[in-house]
């Protein structure tokens, strides 16, 4: 039991099976931190008692102060467990002296998650009859030794409903014994641990995991700016073990001396299994230009990345930034690409420090394009984009596409949100048989590399949730208002109380009973001077700063989010108006958006969502979906091509298998 005045990570209570690690308060504490919060000691002392007597029902649990909001994450047995927790903490701070949000971000894992120290041990109880898990998340009601044998998950591992595969989960680290020194040789190590090494350390997910696993093959590759590694010396492969301790994979590279070699060496390691990525992690190290006399470990906040990509694309592009001069690497995984393209599966690319200025410099007239001659300029728009994709990602595509035809999904990740990869069209000198517009020929989508969270390849069925504004002084839009009409009478849309007040409850305070499966809004929508998007209510203006904590429909139901941001007359693009929605609603577990580059201004927005819906709604993934859409409308206008899709590419619409 820790006993300390401070918050550490704004830590208020935490509770961790594995480690059997406890932060409990004491008077003293309760007495400081209420303070802080604006509660009384009393209340936080009342609920601190009442988690202790619901703690059996606990795997891993973190209670945050983050004002003005308390955030609890983590997992426990039982839905009833985690409505507990929340009405606990919901009571203490009911009487605060300034309004405090609870954030409910407890996954329920239960009955599958073990209580045991013990690291990969099987947990497995004899029973007769039913097994029932109570309240609290225990097992009782168990019969004879001599009933079947049930098999509990062991740590790390979640059961896929109505399958036999795992998803198990691993921490990832990147730790060092010396201190780099310009100039000189580095030695690193990069681990996949069971357990986590902080209070805030976020897993990686590796899917469909068979369920009689033992020992996992992880890929596992490195990249530094700072560093030169010999051909080859940056990848490795991690066995992770279910039953024994896993080792660790060394790499070591030189630290460069030009520039400036005292600034701070950034680290990132991506993982993939079975040609899947599942996530990142970076450190940062502090560099020494001398020899070093003690060798230490190096210091910098370490910044996971729990992110699952497409279960079945062909081929998953990895863009990764690695410092702040506009270094991005690229890594290419291509299940069905063996023996094509270059032999390196790996590149940097260099397009200043503000890509945003590039996109600019690319995209700026096209919201003015004319009808009937936009496809000519937007190919050379393309082909400008495809001359700065790096070499090994050509050659592979083109050897891809010869082979397999135009139609494999793509998925693209990355942590640079401004330049549409989507748009880019082959050259006349690429060797591509017949080449278009990757967007226009493949299922494709983007996700955000830095973000934390899964990213589940499935959306839950439910509502279409339509707000489209009827403005004042002829400002609406003809086309909007029959897109909202259309989603009404074919699709069966809610219409939704289009102000800033019932958008905005809509998505936090008044969330409906029932799924919502597609949150949907047709109307007004721009960047301001500041690069921030956002779209107009009948009333005000919604920004994508309004996008908090408190913002839990993605959070609670998965929602897709289709922005038709339309725009009377015509216009330069902005930066910002999809990347800006899709990252803050990416970060509010929304599990897709569909947003345009640039705010559209005619009939053929409208067709295209129409479209996307019909085809998302009745099934399609996500990525096919938006393919029919975009490619029906091509020659209409330049509308189609302003639109980017943020998710998985390969996710659809199905109901969750029961087991």
């Amino acid at each position: 039991m820790e006993r300390s005045p401070d918050m550490n990570g704004g830590i208020l209570w935490s509770w961790s099976r594995q480690g059997a690690s406890v932060r409990w308060r004491n008077q003293e504490e309760l007495t400081l931190l209420g303070d802080t919060m604006g509660v009384s000691a009393a209340s936080l002392a009342t609920a601190q008692h009442e988690l202790e007597n619901v703690k059996d029902g606990f795997f891993e649990v973190v209670i945050r102060w983050t004002k003005p909001r308390l955030l609890v994450e983590g997992s426990v047995a039982s839905g009833t467990v985690r409505r507990n927790v929340v009405d606990i903490l919901r009571r203490c701070v009911g009487e605060a002296r300034r309004r405090i949000r609870v954030i409910d971000e407890l996954e329920v894992t239960a009955p599958f998650r073990p209580a045991h120290d013990g690291d990969l041990e099987r947990y497995e109880i004899k029973a007769t009859g039913n097994v029932v898990i109570n309240g609290a998340g225990n097992v009782v009601g168990a019969g004879k030794d001599d009933g079947p044998r049930i098999a509990m998950d062991s740590v790390g591992e979640r059961t896929r409903p109505s399958s036999s595969n795992l998803d198990v989960d691993r921490y990832p680290s990147i730790s060092s014994e010396e201190q780099p020194v310009a100039g000189q040789i580095f030695r690193f190590e990069v681990a996949l641990n069971a357990t986590p090494d902080a209070p805030d350390a976020e897993p990686i997910s590796f899917k469909d995991v068979p369920g009689e696993w033992q020992v996992l093959d992880v890929e596992v590759e490195v990249h530094s700016s700072r560093l030169v590694f010999e051909n080859g010396a940056n990848r490795r492969t991690i066995e992770v073990r279910r039953e024994r301790t896993t080792a660790s994979a060394s790499f070591s590279a030189t630290v460069k001396s030009e520039g400036d070699a005292t600034a701070p060496l950034e680290i990132v390691a991506m993982f993939a299994y079975a040609n899947r990525h599942s996530g990142i992690v970076r450190r940062t190290f502090e560099v020494k230009r001398v020899d070093a006399t003690e060798a230490r470990a190096g210091t910098g906040p370490v910044a996971s990345v729990n992110l699952v990509s497409a279960a079945n694309a062909d081929l998953t592009v990895r863009i990764v930034r690695l410092d702040g001069t506009g270094n991005y690497m690229w890594s290419l995984i291509a299940p069905k690409g063996v023996g094509m393209g270059t032999p390196s599966r790996e590149a940097m690319t260099n397009l200043g420090t503000d890509t945003g200025e590039y996109a600019l410099s690319l995209l700026r007239e096209c919201p003015g394009f004319a009808a009937g001659r936009h496809e000519s300029k937007l190919r050379g728009i393309g082909e400008t984009i495809w001359a700065a994709s790096p070499e090994a990602f050509k050659a592979l595509y083109r050897d891809l596409r010869n082979a397999f035809g135009p139609s494999f999904p793509i998925q693209i990740l990355t942590d640079e949100p401004h330049i549409p990869w989507e748009m880019m069209h082959p050259d006349g000198e690429s060797g591509v048989f017949r080449p278009d517009h990757l967007f226009m020929t493949h299922p494709i989508a983007r996700w955000f590399l830095r973000l934390e969270g899964r990213i589940p390849p499935r959306f839950e069925p439910g509502s279409i949730a339509s707000f489209v504004p009827q403005y004042e002084n002829d400002e609406s839009l003809a086309m909007a208002l029959d897109e909202g009409r259309w989603l009404t009478e074919h699709l069966g849309a809610l219409p939704q109380d289009a102000t800033y007040k019932g958008f905005t409850d809509f998505w936090s305070v008044g969330i409906p009973a029932d799924p919502v499966a597609v949150l949907h809004f047709a109307g007004h929508g721009d960047t301001d001077d500041a690069g921030v998007a956002k779209i107009k209510m009948t009333d005000d203006w919604v920004s994508c700063n309004d996008v908090h904590g408190g913002v839990d429909l993605g959070l609670r139901y998965g929602t897709f989010v289709v922005l038709n941001a339309c725009r009377v007359g015509t216009g330069d693009y902005r930066l910002g108006l999809s990347s800006g929605w899709a990252a803050s609603l990416a970060g509010r577990k929304f599990r897709g958006i569909l947003a345009p580059l640039w705010a559209v201004q005619d009939e053929c927005a409208a067709q295209v969502v129409r479209k996307y819906l019909e085809e998302f709604i009745r099934g399609v993934p996500l990525g096919q979906a938006m393919l029919t859409a975009r490619a029906g409308r091509r020659a209409v206008s330049a509308t189609p091509y302003a639109y980017v899709v943020h998710g998985d590419v390969m996710a659809k619409i199905e109901r969750a298998a029961t087991s």
